[in-house]
């Protein structure tokens, strides 16, 4: 199985295992801002921004809060603010640091049966006019983070490439079409 594959069988596994077959409500459009896939909706409907992190350990969730810095802005198509939100209040919108059980059977080994994960969710309180919006996500992690995945192995394969760091700055852009 590819690293790639497997990775994402992870990440699916675990927002099922959290349960996070997340309910939104009618007119609540979920936007997943990592994932770069454009999201449509109807006016009128309003948009959740939903990511999480995940680690091995509560302690490595904790390290990445302590790092982790996220701005967002949602423009028009032509480059006009419409809705913004700082890092200060972006922070204030994380859950509670949750664990969750590895699939027992044999196809996980790692040194602990558990695996930890908080999320981050927020609808944006607009309605917005038919048209092109774009969702600028800006992410930074002032050091170096460890998610402890690649100590585990998936059907006897790592499951993530060492070191399983992660750092720096990133941007993602969504694109999203209001439709009449």
């Amino acid at each position: 199985m590819h690293k790639k594959t497997t990775f994402t069988v992870l990440l699916v596994f675990m927002a099922l295992a959290l349960g996070a077959s997340t309910a939104f409500a009618q007119g609540v459009v979920p936007v997943y801002p990592f994932s770069g896939e454009p999201v449509t909706i109807e006016k009128g409907d309003q948009i959740q921004v939903f990511w999480y992190w995940s680690a091995t350990t509560k302690g490595l969730v904790r390290v990445y809060l302590s790092h982790h810095s996220v701005s967002m802005a949602l423009t028009d198509e032509d480059g006009e603010p419409v809705w913004s939100m700082s890092p200060e209040e972006a922070n204030r919108h994380w859950g509670p640091i949750e664990t969750f059980p590895l699939p027992a059977g044999g196809d996980w080994d790692c040194a602990k049966p558990t695996g930890s994960s908080v999320y981050w969710g927020y609808t944006i309180p607009l309605s917005l006019d038919p048209g092109i919006y774009f969702l600028v996500v800006n992410e930074s992690l002032d050091q170096p983070v460890n998610d402890g995945w690649h100590t585990c192995t998936w059907l006897g394969e790592q499951a993530v490439p060492p070191p399983s760091l992660y750092r720096g700055t990133s941007t993602s852009v969504t694109m999203i079409t209001v439709n009449p």
